[in-house]
């Protein structure tokens, strides 16, 4: 028998499932990443507001720290849910699925368009839903939800990146 999984009722509840992914695979993340625990928890603090869509539908949460200009110390943060077909994804096709939706917006397909890229973020720009042209991407964390659960998180400072699996 399979158990019911439980939804998330709040932004607390996706933070603390954050937190037990990343304690799970903290050595790893640091090491990889080049930075602290309070450098992690900074970027997941941006986190800001709840989507019930998290428990409903694949989506795919991405935060993005932005230098808003190369002689710049402002730094933004880009904010963006994206919603992928009610179809169970594996991690393979989340990354097809957001090639495609960058391609539908005449952005050349990536290796890894799971992250942010600044292309993505001047279209949105563009569009009147980001309110600054980007010049630098310092920081990002994306989360992948399937239907009320998270399946990947993954990290970005500087050049560095990991990912982690649930």
């Amino acid at each position: 028998m399979f158990r019911k999984r439980k939804k998330y009722s709040d932004l607390a509840d996706v933070k603390k499932e954050i937190s037990k992914i990343i304690s799970k695979e903290r050595r790893t993340t640091e090491n990889y990443l080049n930075v602290s625990s309070l450098e992690i928890e900074e970027i997941i603090s941006e986190l800001a507001d709840f989507n019930d869509k998290w428990n409903r539908l694949p989506v795919v949460c991405r935060i993005a720290k932005v230098r808003i200009s190369e002689d710049s110390t402002i730094i933004m943060t880009f904010h963006e849910n994206l919603e992928l077909p009610d179809i169970h994804h594996d991690f393979e096709l989340v990354i097809k699925m957001l090639n495609h939706m960058r391609q539908q917006k005449n952005l050349r397909a990536t290796d890894m368009s799971l992250f942010v890229h600044p292309d993505e973020i001047n279209f949105a720009y563009k569009e009147g839903k980001f309110p600054y042209r980007v010049s630098e991407i310092v920081s990002q964390v994306v989360i992948v939800f399937q239907k009320g659960q998270i399946i990947r998180i993954a990290f970005v400072f500087g050049k560095n990146y990991v990912m982690l699996k649930n």
